[in-house]
């Protein structure tokens, strides 16, 4: 249909029906209270349609029914209409090859073995193909039985057309026997007979089909009153009817069982890749000191700290090659110019003495290259991120540190008056703090004093009860010609911000700031957090003096006759 843009939003309202209806003239005037524009368009209609009769993840649940949509034990017709329903509902950007390989994959696992042996490149063709083998499966299980077949599109055989079968059968019958003398009536018309003479029962659900027996309409084969005694044959056919009602089932089962093998993936444990971009640290002990190790493999020496060389006070020597580095601290290039031969100890089996360049370097404490990696022919399990070497005729084996068991190094922005010292034994941390820091005192000279002394009313403790004395300048606030009054209904908060403001309301009032206006305009109040956890009323000031950032506004008074321009709104009432 070609409607106009404008005239879209009116005939979908005028369509809308019960509480839909309701719903949008209450949308549409609450818009027309808060003096906002009425909605005009059909995507912004369309779009708090959806919010309001749609749940939010109805996309998902339209999705994970097209998904799991199986033909189980109904037709292919059935299932086909079911497919393209959903199909049309996700509306997914799916190929015509994509499409026809998800029809397949729903249909019964008898039906889609057959199906699959052709090469079909629409879903209509893949349709039909199903169509005929589901009739000559059907046609195959008839045969079995030793039944007449009749298609399930046969649909123009009504109830008159059997009836009149029936009744030339019999007529049949009759002028066959005409000629010769009347015999006696079998025991099977006997109890035809008899049981045409039981009253039927008039809360029987009709039976559409036909007895398998005498192949007569209105009865199953075990109420058959041609019935004979039960014998093996007999009871081998009521087994294999059943057997042949719970076929479809087994092709559903089936269908469960591929579901399991997905939740099964889905359950798969996630791969650890933790170490994926961590070096690998550790710790060491240097003189009976727990100190951090880094091994780089990227670093063509091996180094140690400056500052634990000077704190241990180890043995240093003059380079034989001294060179300049530039990646390890930033700022200016460090020159090497020292060496030292560093006892190191890791675990109990191994002890070595390792010589290294002597660098400022605030990464760790001592950095092992690639010198000390071929000097003990060390392997590296990269995505363990697991070091191992033979040492001695033990194999050791090192491992990483738990992000949980670094220690957090002290701060290079240490104040003068204290210093904050980070030490690690063992499985805990002790801090230790020499000469804190204390909070100052501000001192005021006495000379100040009587000057602070004398203006101390302009600068109080608290704000004074009541309005301050008119002055030569007031706050006058000017409407823009032809502007409309603001009157909007105040903000939903929650209790906890409706107590705090109707404290904040009831102290204004108690100290005479604010009184209960009768205002044809009002804003609505709004509490904004402040940084030490409490609320403040929000204002609409933008430029404070410092004395403003003290205590508000109230040197200055309001102009007389402005002072309902200045209404704001809350819960309990109008306020100026």
């Amino acid at each position: 249909m070609d409607i106009e843009e404008d005239r879209q939003v009116k005939l979908v309202a005028y369509k809308l029906k019960g509480g839909a209806s309701a719903w949008w003239e209450q949308t549409q005037l609450s818009r027309r209270r808060q003096g906002k524009a009425p909605i005009q368009t059909w995507s912004r209609m369309k779009q708090m349609l959806k919010m309001r009769f749609l749940p939010p993840d109805y996309e998902q649940v339209l999705f994970q029914q097209f998904q799991d949509c199986r033909q189980g034990s109904r037709t292919v017709q059935a299932y086909t209409e079911e497919f393209l329903r959903l199909s049309a509902r996700n509306n997914l950007a799916e190929s015509e090859a994509q499409q026809t390989a998800r029809y397949i994959n729903g249909l019964r696992l008898n039906i889609q073995d057959r199906v699959s042996l052709h090469r079909l490149y629409s879903v209509e063709d893949a349709q039909e193909m199903a169509r005929k083998v589901e009739l000559q499966l059907e046609r195959t299980n008839f045969s079995n039985r030793g039944g007449n077949y009749t298609p399930r599109g046969a649909f123009g055989r009504g109830k008159s057309q059997e009836a009149a079968e029936s009744s030339n059968r019999q007529f049949n019958n009759t002028s066959r026997n005409s000629g010769s003398n009347v015999e006696a009536p079998k025991p099977s018309e006997t109890l035809a007979s008899k049981a045409r003479d039981v009253a039927p029962n008039p809360y029987a659900k009709p039976y559409p089909g036909k007895c398998f027996k005498c192949n007569e309409p209105g009865h199953r084969s075990s109420d058959c009153p041609r019935r004979k005694m039960v014998n093996l044959v007999e009871q081998e056919d009521e087994l294999y009817e059943n057997d042949w009602e719970d076929e479809e089932e087994v092709a559903e089962e089936e269908g469960e069982r591929v579901n399991c093998v997905v939740r099964r993936l889905l359950l798969a444990p996630r791969k650890d890749d933790s170490q994926r971009n961590n070096l690998f640290r550790t710790h060491c002990t240097i003189s009976e000191k727990v100190c951090n190790v880094i091994i780089d493999s990227g670093s063509c020496e091996n180094i140690v700290s400056k500052a634990l060389v000077d704190h241990l006070q180890l043995k240093t020597e003059a380079h034989s090659s001294p060179y300049t580095i530039g990646w390890i601290r930033k700022g200016p290039e460090l020159k090497v110019t020292q060496t030292c031969r560093l006892p190191i100890s890791i675990g109990k089996s191994y002890k070595d003495i390792i010589l290294c360049d002597v660098v400022e370097m605030d990464a760790c404490h001592v950095l092992l290259g690639r010198p000390w990696q071929y000097d003990v022919d060390v392997t590296h399990r990269a995505r363990e991120n697991v070091y191992s070497f033979v040492w001695e005729k033990t194999k050791i084996t090192l491992r990483p540190l738990d992000e949980a068991a670094r220690v957090p190094r002290a701060t290079q922005k240490q104040n003068k008056a204290g210093v904050l010292l980070n030490v690690r034994k063992r499985n805990g941390m002790y801090l230790i703090v020499d000469n804190g820091s204390k909070q100052e005192t501000i001192i005021i000279p006495e000379a100040l004093q009587p000057l602070l002394k004398a203006f101390s009313g302009l600068i109080p403790e608290d704000l004074p009860d009541g309005l301050p004395p008119m002055r030569d300048i007031q706050h006058q606030i000017d409407f823009l010609p032809g502007a409309s009054l603001p009157n909007l209904p105040h903000y939903r908060m929650t209790p906890k911000e409706n107590l705090i403001l109707r404290e904040k309301v009831e102290e204004l009032l108690r100290k005479g700031f604010i009184r209960e206006s009768m205002s044809p305009c009002a804003v609505p109040a709004l509490l904004t957090p402040k940084k030490d956890g409490s609320m403040r009323m929000l204002a609409g000031s933008k430029v404070f003096s410092k004395i403003d950032l003290r205590s508000g506004y109230h040197q200055i008074r309001m102009r007389p006759g402005d002072e309902w321009k200045t209404a704001f709104k809350t819960s309990e009432g109008l306020y100026e």
